[in-house]
């Protein structure tokens, strides 16, 4: 199991880094080819790369047969989550004077493993006869 574990964690992150490469690829894409407003074109880019995270953890990650009515939301609140949380590190670290990089640096770390944390036992859960929620 721990091997499983480590292994999906690694696929976890993997495709973490992909949707991370969508998202900045759109940002700049938009910006600097179409002339699109910065913001609305992060916007974009986050929302490309939810939807990468999402169908590569589905189908790879997690091999999940979750109907998407119900792992859907849960991935959607995953993310939001994990954007506060983010937030509230950086925002916790400034205010007791640590760089904003390193609060960002630290708080990467922990939404990631809170992330996968969610997305192992609640988004894509299987019970013990591999059946979902």
């Amino acid at each position: 199991m721990a091997s499983t574990l480590a292994t999906r964690f690694a696929a976890f992150t993997s495709v973490g880094a992909i949707g991370t490469v969508a998202h900045y690829l759109t940002l700049v894409l938009l910006v600097e080819m179409g002339g699109a407003n910065s913001a609305l074109a992060a916007a974009a880019g986050a929302g490309l790369g939810a939807i990468v995270n999402y169908t590569l953890n589905y189908r790879f990650t997690f091999r999940s047969k979750a109907r998407h009515l119900d792992s859907v939301p849960r991935f959607a609140a995953t993310a939001i989550a994990g954007m506060l949380l983010s937030a509230f590190i950086v925002h916790m670290s400034v205010r007791w004077g640590a760089p904003y990089l390193a609060g960002q640096v630290a708080a990467t770390g922990i939404v990631l493993l809170a992330g996968f944390a969610s997305s192992q036992f609640w988004v894509f859960r299987r019970d013990c006869h591999g059946r979902t929620d």
